[in-house]
């Protein structure tokens, strides 16, 4: 089982968006993610040794990656004899007389399709997953004691099967494959813990969710999903709700109750009306609602203390940015793209800090001490109304990318000698005046620096070989000897 899956989903826009989720579900499904084999000396029913047989048989056993005890000798050969199954590798046997209980064949070289399954009672765990399987997963719903199924990273294609009445499931996965189709009802599997089958082309709602009180994690992202997000009431267990890249309309359902919910991600739907409150989720890490059509204002912020990410990007959102005091943990704002006005809240004390970005806003005020922020990466503010001067830099000294350019700035540029990281600095189309500071070594590519246009004056109009470069303009100050008239650039 990959742990580290999840966090790729986030911050699609998140890095770190479900490492913990991830951990917990590990916890959960432990016992079923190892196989330790028993030896049995009795036989298995040979029914269950012809689903084995199959399976070797279907997906070219003699060609993968460890086929130990499969074979009587060396593989290509005869099978094993009869009361060794439970020894042949990946397969785990429980009771008296033994029957099958797991298949635990990750990322072994499986290629062809899944057998049918139906004549393993007493399955509980496959794991098949990251393999070259192709063809339809088989019915599952007689297998009625099976608690997780594995197939992720495959060429599988075809529907879900019905599920409803694997009434002990508490893990589907099936991402990362070619399945078609809808995702089948959910209703009635009170232990399901972990539903995920991102990566898919699946197609029509999320189906209802009400009642899965042991659900923890779901993720359908990277489908081809329509209609509404379900309502969340009542899923209190609920740590991570990965939507994105669907074609989901309607609005975000209140989220108020959910208080496990760490991981929020509906980025890239058609997803439209207001952000619900946030106010009581108090273990909210990551908030991705990038790339929709949502309307008014961000909500409060106050009393999330882990929240780390927040990414409202790209929507139409209005009001002013919420105050940001508290949040110790940020690491990473994102709310460009919208009509955001008012000033920019404070940002002291928010020492971990790497990314904020709120440019195309209709933003006014000046631009807030960055003095202390010594993890901040990128900030960039562009495109808006802000105006006085830019604040001191020198403390930043983990800055790589600054861009303030196309507001109402005035003043002079700050020092910049001590930003040995940086590798963007963009500040035309103001009023700066005043004379230019040193050029930092780290601006060694062309077109890394924009000073103008802006009104420095002409005693400030000095060789400079570091601005040269970094604007790739010789002199650096071409540019600002522009004439505009009538918006056109002579």
């Amino acid at each position: 089982m990959n742990l580290l899956r999840v966090l790729g989903n986030l911050l699609h826009g998140s890095r770190c968006f479900a490492m913990a989720i991830a951990v917990a579900a590990g916890l959960i499904l432990g016992p079923f993610s190892s196989v330790h084999a028993e030896t049995a000396s009795v036989p298995i029913p040979d029914t269950e040794r012809q689903v084995l047989i199959n399976l070797y048989t279907n997906t070219s056993g003699d060609d993968w990656s460890d086929n130990s005890n499969w074979c009587s000798g060396s593989c290509p050969g005869a099978f094993n004899s009869a009361g060794t199954e439970c020894t042949w590798l990946g397969v785990t046997c429980a009771g008296a007389p033994p029957h099958v209980t797991a298949i635990a064949l990750s990322a072994n070289g499986l290629v062809g399709t899944l057998p049918e399954l139906a004549n393993l009672p007493a399955l509980k765990s496959i794991d098949v997953s990251s393999n070259e399987l192709s063809g339809s997963i088989p019915p599952l719903g007689s297998l009625t004691a099976l608690t997780a199924f594995n197939a992720n990273s495959n060429q599988l294609s075809g529907s879900i099967p019905a599920l409803a009445s694997l009434t002990a499931l508490l893990s589907f996965e099936a991402g990362s494959n070619l399945l078609t189709g809808s995702i089948p009802s959910l209703s009635g599997l009170t232990s399901l813990a972990k539903f995920r089958v991102f990566s898919n082309q699946l197609t029509g709602p999320i189906p209802a969710l009400a009642g899965l009180t042991a659900l923890i994690e779901i993720d359908v992202n990277s489908n081809q999903l329509t209609g509404q997000i379900p309502e969340l009431a009542g899923l209190t267990a609920l740590t991570e709700f990965v939507v994105y890249s669907n074609q989901l309309t309607g609005s975000i359902p209140a989220l108020d109750g959910l208080t496990a919910l760490a991981f929020f991600n509906a980025e890239s739907n058609d997803l439209s009306g207001s952000i619900p409150s946030l106010g009581a989720l108090t273990g909210l890490i990551a908030f991705n609602v990038r790339g929709n059509q949502l309307t008014g204002p961000i909500p409060s912020l106050s009393g999330l203390p882990a929240l780390t990410y927040v990414t409202m990007s790209e929507n139409q959102l209005t009001g002013s940015i919420p105050a940001l005091s508290g949040l110790t943990t940020l690491n990473e704002f994102f709310v460009d793209s919208n009509q955001l006005s008012g000033p920019i809240p404070s940002l002291t004390g928010l020492t971990g800090l790497a990314y904020f970005v709120a440019f195309q806003n209709q933003l006014s005020g000046s631009i807030p001490s960055l003095a202390g922020l010594t993890s901040l990466f990128v900030f960039d503010v562009s495109s808006n109304r802000l105006s006085g001067t830019i604040p001191p830099l020198a403390a930043s000294t983990a800055l790589n990318y600054f861009s303030v350019g196309q507001n109402q700035l005035t003043g002079s540029i700050p020092a910049l000698d001590a930003l040995t990281s940086l590798n963007l600095f963009s500040v035309g189309h103001n009023h700066l005046s005043g004379q230019l500071p040193a050029a930092p070594a780290s601006l060694l590519s062309p077109g890394s620096a924009i000073l103008c246009p802006n009104d420095f004056p002409e005693s400030s109009y000095v060789d400079d070989a570091g601005w040269d470069l970094a604007t790739d303009s010789t002199p650096w100050y071409t540019p600002c000897n522009l004439v505009f008239f009538n918006g056109f650039e002579l």
